[in-house]
């Protein structure tokens, strides 16, 4: 028969070994309970994110002549104020110039319910305005490029296909 301290001794652990238990579990729960969930978030809370990729190439399916090749990539963040921002790259071969540009800068956007037109946006060193028009719903499409991109400065539609992802 084990002796009075013996027995004690037993009964101290036990409760040492629970409360550390309680205390991991508390403390595991502390932990979670402060995470959030992971979100890609950017501004204000975008309500849309736009990533789009245009090409033309080659001298006979652009603008023979005049242009023979060209690529906007483009993402913008839609924030609920229906403002946002965008970053774009884009390269042409043609317009009188040939080269690689970065663009950047503040959009407005509006939408009729199925579509977003987002206008602001400028292409070839910020200097080119374009007006942009994608589908209201998340989802990835492949669209031609006059159906995305609106170029007024360069005769308004461009030929070419647009790939186009409307994220959360």
């Amino acid at each position: 028969m084990p002796s009075m301290t013996t027995m004690t001794m037993r009964r101290m652990w036990r409760r040492v070994l629970t409360l550390a238990a309680v205390s991991a579990v508390a403390g595991l729960l502390l932990l979670m309970s402060s995470m959030g969930t992971a979100r890609a978030d950017y501004g204000k809370g975008a309500v849309y994110q736009i990533e789009i990729s245009g090409n033309c190439n080659g001298p006979t399916t652009c603008i023979p002549g005049v242009v023979k090749g060209y690529g906007i990539w483009f993402w913008a963040e839609l924030s609920p104020d229906h403002t946002g921002d965008y970053q774009a790259a884009d390269c042409g071969h043609g317009f009188g110039a040939s080269g690689a540009f970065h663009d950047t800068g503040d959009v407005t956007w509006t939408s009729d319910g199925t579509t977003l037109t987002i206008e602001g946006a400028a292409i070839f060193g910020n200097t080119v305005p374009i007006t942009i028009t994608v589908p209201a719903r998340y989802g990835h499409y492949s669209k031609s490029f006059a159906q995305v991109f609106s170029v007024p400065a360069l005769g308004g539609a461009l030929p070419g296909w647009a790939q186009v992802q409307v994220a959360p």
